[in-house]
């Protein structure tokens, strides 16, 4: 026996059969799923690199030393510009 199944789209309480719409409505809904898939896949991406940027920070925080601090009177002098700062 063949495992059919009934693709739902939900309104407020009301719940619609996507079989049953019109052809514009049951590609609009596939293309939905596809977003609301690719929307979890992006989160769940995103989760992974702000741990590692989390990580990344942490390993940097650990290697700080005394000899690499840029005082306030050492960057006036070096015109330090176009620098990344996180």
């Amino acid at each position: 026996m063949a495992d059919e199944r009934t693709w739902t789209y939900v309104s407020g309480e009301d719940r619609y059969n996507v079989d049953l719409l019109g052809e514009s409505a049951r590609r609009s809904y596939q293309l939905l799923a596809k977003v609301t898939g690719d929307i979890t896949e992006l989160t769940n991406q995103i989760s992974v690199l702000q741990a590692a940027a989390i990580q990344l920070n942490s390993l940097i925080q650990n290697e700080l030393t005394a000899d690499a601090l840029i005082t306030p009177t050492e960057e006036r002098k070096s015109g330090t510009t176009g620098e990344s700062e996180f």
